[in-house]
């Protein structure tokens, strides 16, 4: 275990637990591995033959394999699961979704759990409910089912990011992602060779954009692993199996969104490690940025992916009917006049698809302000904040000193979170939440368990 900061140390005290508690058997992440995999292949399958049985069957399995782990895989297991919501689903729920309230349940009934229910997170449930009722009973607006899955995988966050299990926790973490992603997009083509040839490829029916932002934010994170020295090799042979695969479905997925964050992360690492001018990070990133480029010349001059290339260099610059943005200029104006000209919508949201809109706002800001208003996501703000609080009680660093710090290059990934949320859907939804929570508590955690790359 790297020791603490000595910035920090006489600061700040982290209850981490052992890396050898941790890693007490081995073998039982790989047969968790096993058995997740195999659910999602198994899942794929059924959605390609149009069996919902399968799926059903798939996702129970998916679902007993994380009951019966140990609690300190619940988050991993979770995070497994994020790429596969739309195939891993139990009469239209996705298993993210029932992970996290199956978990925080099974917390709360173990003996000799200290785990319980703050009175606060009841009071904020509470709220939450009786201003969607509301709404509703105005026939403006109704989300209680989104705000449910939200709050519970807020909770769920509190209960097991606050574990802090050590390293080889966090890295199991990182694997998970990786693997996770890996698996989902080799099982969807293997399942579906014709779709790659397909002007844009979407894995797992989750959309051509949705599929750039993924693995925007998965090569975001490779890339910064990548760049870490301080990591086990697998998980360095993971981050570069991963990096290359998120580039090649990001360019196949013709995403614009893809192409700017790929383009901000890669310009961020570079920007960052100028700024250290420390010689091992400066000589990482170079060395990975030359493999890049030295790739992206064989794919450019290869004739497949070098068309895709194409392809996506003719939306930037040739968009459809002039407009880069694919009508979303258009659909953020409707959403602008509804709001400036009412204030009521402006207070406490509403319904798009009552009050005249064609679309939803594809935009995560305007989408959020629209469905709940000013009211309601003051409450969201407030709850999220209080229970940021408690994810980060035992973590009692400066805050924003080393935030802002470019020692932490974890902001690299959460940044192609909330960039790619500019044309995308709400930040409420549960792979976002769990992205985002657990990618910002990856900068209290790297201060405390891991060298930091400009002590590199």
């Amino acid at each position: 275990m790297n020791s603490l900061n000595p910035s920090i140390s006489n600061r700040a005290k982290i209850d981490i637990r052992n890396d050898a508690n941790y890693s007490d058997n081995r073998a039982q992440v790989i047969l968790i591995f096993v058995f997740l995999s195999i659910s999602i292949i198994v899942a794929e399958i059924g959605a390609k033959v149009g069996v919902s049985v399968i799926q059903y069957f798939a996702t129970i399995v998916f679902l007993f394999t994380a009951f019966i782990a140990k609690s300190k895989y619940s988050l991993p297991i979770v995070i497994f699961s994020l790429f596969n919501t739309k195939t891993l689903v139990l009469f239209g729920v996705s298993c993210s979704t029932l992970l996290t309230i199956i978990l925080v349940l099974k917390s709360l009934l173990l003996k000799n759990n200290k785990k319980v229910i703050m009175v606060s997170e009841f009071v904020f449930l509470a709220f939450f409910s009786f201003y969607e009722i509301i709404m509703a009973s105005f026939g403006m607006t109704s989300n209680m089912f989104m705000l449910i899955k939200f709050w519970f995988s807020v909770v769920f966050l509190r209960f097991f990011l606050s574990e802090n299990y050590g390293k080889q926790w966090m890295e199991d973490c990182f694997s998970f992602l990786f693997i996770g992603y890996i698996i989902t997009v080799v099982t969807s083509i293997l399942m579906n060779p014709s779709a790659i040839y397909e002007q844009r490829v979407s894995i797992n029916d989750s959309g051509a954009n949705m599929t750039g932002i993924f693995s925007s934010f998965i090569m975001a994170y490779s890339l910064y692993f990548l760049l870490d020295a301080s990591l086990n090799k697998t998980l360095k042979i993971q981050s570069l199996i991963s990096a290359v695969l998120s580039t090649i479905i990001g360019i196949l997925s013709a995403s614009r969104m893809f192409v700017l964050t790929a383009a901000l992360t890669v310009a961020l690492l570079v920007l960052a490690s100028l700024f250290l001018m420390r010689g091992k990070v400066l000589k990482r990133v170079l060395i990975v940025l030359s493999i890049f480029i030295v790739g992206f010349i064989i794919i450019q001059s290869s004739g497949f992916l070098g068309d895709k290339i194409s392809y996506i260099v003719q939306r930037i610059v040739e968009p459809t009917h002039g407009d880069i943005s694919n009508e979303r200029f258009e659909i953020w104006s409707q959403y602008f006049d509804k709001l400036s000209n009412n204030r009521v919508f402006l207070l406490f949201g509403f319904d798009y698809t009552k009050v005249g809109l064609s679309a939803m706002a594809h935009n995560a800001i305007i989408e959020q302000i629209a469905t709940y208003g000013i009211v309601g996501n003051i409450l969201i703000i407030v709850f999220l904040f209080a229970e940021w609080r408690n994810i980060t009680f035992s973590v009692k660093v400066s805050h924003f000193s080393y935030l802002l710090s470019l020692n932490n290059l974890h902001l690299i990934p959460l940044f192609t979170i909330i960039v790619s949320g500019m044309t995308s859907h709400s930040f409420m939804t549960i792979s976002k939440t769990i992205l985002l929570i657990f990618s910002f508590f990856c900068f209290y955690y790297h201060a405390h368990t891991r060298k930091s790359l400009r002590r590199s």
